[in-house]
């Protein structure tokens, strides 16, 4: 049976575009692993208040 293991790492930040909507942004990746894929990239999310 294979061994693995990772730890990922991401970073981000809110901005309120208006009282119900906020922007997210930040970037995400594996930072150390054994038998894991790297995976760096960007992430973006959309925030709705109700």
């Amino acid at each position: 049976m294979p061994r693995y293991y990772w730890f990922k790492l991401q970073e981000s930040g809110v901005y309120d575009l208006s009282r119900d909507w906020s922007l997210q942004g930040g970037f995400f990746e594996t930072i150390v692993g054994m038998n894991a894929g790297r995976e760096p990239g960007p992430m973006v999310g959309l925030w709705y208040r109700f």
